[in-house]
């Protein structure tokens, strides 16, 4: 069995954050005999964490106010731009109209636009969606994993305000989650559109 970096930040590593922090959280001590099992059990907790955050993935959405791929293929009349003020994208109009002629339906969602753009790029070794994805893959992760700590601790230790700080950090992580997902929706598009720039060419 064959694991890149994203297997080792989503799963050994966050899992073994989660389960060290719950065990403080619970009031277990840790034992240091138990190395290679609490190795063990870090993977199978980060996998399980890597699942949930895969099901909580449309709840997160909700908490930023929508996918960034539909808020990026959202023409704003007010704004030159779509997405939001650190991730934007400029030619958007220009996209929905090229992603338009690859539909079958007339009036395809931003869903639909959306998921002919990623099939497009699906393939192409010689683009940073991988990359992008792996980011934003790991923001969710590490957000939801935060997530379940920080409930973890405030409830073992809800008479202590200072645990009341990891609020902090957590909107810190909340924030990068919806930053890594406009940048991976809008690589996905820039990719998409300069392929079909280039294939016109030719």
């Amino acid at each position: 069995m064959e694991f890149n970096y994203y297997d080792l930040l989503s799963r050994i590593i966050i899992g073994y954050f989660t389960l060290i922090a719950s065990l403080y959280a619970f009031d277990i001590s840790y034992n240091e005999d138990y190395s290679i099992a609490y190795i063990a059990a870090a993977f199978v907790v980060g996998y399980f964490i890597n699942a949930v955050s895969s099901l909580l993935e449309s709840f997160w959405f909700w908490t930023i106010g929508g996918k960034p791929s539909d808020k990026l293929l959202t023409i704003n009349k007010k704004k030159k731009y779509t997405g939001i003020s650190k991730v934007r994208l400029y030619n958007a109009t220009a996209i929905i109209e090229r992603l338009k002629k690859d539909a079958h339906s007339k009036s395809p969602t931003t869903g639909e636009l959306f998921s002919i753009a990623k099939r497009a790029c699906n393939g192409n070794k010689d683009c940073r969606i991988p990359v992008f994805s792996a980011q934003y893959a790991f923001s969710r992760v590490l957000l939801t994993a935060f997530t379940i700590v920080t409930l973890f601790l405030l409830w073992s230790h809800f008479d202590d305000w200072r645990y009341y700080f990891l609020i902090i950090p957590w909107l810190v992580f909340w924030n990068r989650f919806k930053e890594r997902g406009y940048y991976y929706a809008r690589e996905v598009l820039t990719e998409y559109m300069k392929n079909s720039e280039q294939t016109v060419a030719k």
